[in-house]
């Protein structure tokens, strides 16, 4: 049996997610994206996953689109086909991750370019290697950024620097994309998974549905108006003190004076 492009392990509260092409750089096509797609519902259907490792396997996290099947597309005198189909699975794949009512962890090393980067940018929280290699690389293939790059990059580092970082492909290590805030942390690679696994410690014993709410308020926080968005948030405080286990178990810990405990519910 062949193994799966995309491997799914749940422990702990940890969902890691695993693009599983070393030899291809783990670059992105349609069997990737439809296994992704396949993983990420299952971790949106289970309640143990309380946090979200997305990582590649080997000495890249992500390379991108497969631009080797892209250019065997082209050849058969299809060039757009691999836009049509594949890149479409690729950006349902990314939208599953963007809208995951869970906190998200991209871990990246090695290289990180093109849809590759952008994927990482899906993710609520990118911890890299000091030396990974990441860039918007479309431009070199005259081409624009897809996996949603000209939504989340602007809103990370100002329309100016996207503009430059897209217009030019330049490529940029983990401590620039830290000083620029694509990046959360940037730490030797050596010190890549102490540092994931410092996180998501914390994020696993949070309160789950909460950061869900967060989420879907700081995804709104653009278009909304003030009155609009503050009324969105009274609703989301509503539906977790009607629904959720953990917002009594903060009021309880809040008043006899200990951590809380909770639950994920």
């Amino acid at each position: 049996m062949d193994k799966p492009l995309v491997g799914l392990a749940i422990a702990d509260g940890v969902a890691t997610l695993s693009i599983d092409r070393p030899e291809s750089l783990n670059a992105l096509n349609l069997d990737v994206a439809r296994a992704m797609k396949s993983a990420l519902l299952r971790v949106a259907g289970d309640s143990s996953a309380r946090v979200v490792v997305v990582r590649g396997v080997g000495r890249a996290f992500c390379a991108g689109g497969d631009v080797k099947e892209m250019n065997a597309i082209q050849a058969s005198n299809e060039p757009d086909a691999f836009f049509k189909k594949p890149l479409a699975e690729i950006h349902q794949a990314s939208t599953l991750l963007f809208e995951l009512p869970k906190p998200t962890i991209a871990v990246v090393q090695g290289f990180a370019t093109g849809a590759g980067m952008n994927l990482a940018l899906c993710c609520d929280f990118r911890i890299a290697a000091s030396n990974a290699r990441m860039n918007q690389a479309f431009i070199t293939l005259g081409l624009v950024p897809d996996t949603g790059g000209s939504w989340t990059l602007p809103r990370l580092v100002g329309l100016a620097k996207a503009t430059e970082l897209m217009f030019f492909g330049d490529f940029i290590d983990g401590t620039e994309a830290e000083r620029l805030g694509i990046v959360n942390r940037a730490v030797a690679a050596e010190r890549l998974d102490e540092e994931v696994a410092t996180w998501v410690k914390r994020l696993a014993a949070a309160p789950t549905r909460a950061i869900g709410q967060i989420k879907a308020l700081l995804r709104t926080a653009y278009q909304n108006s003030f009155a609009a968005q503050a009324e969105a948030e009274r609703l989301a405080q509503v539906e977790l003190a009607l629904e959720t286990e953990d917002y009594h178990e903060g009021f309880r810990a809040f008043f006899e004076k200990r951590p809380p405990k909770f639950l994920g519910r």
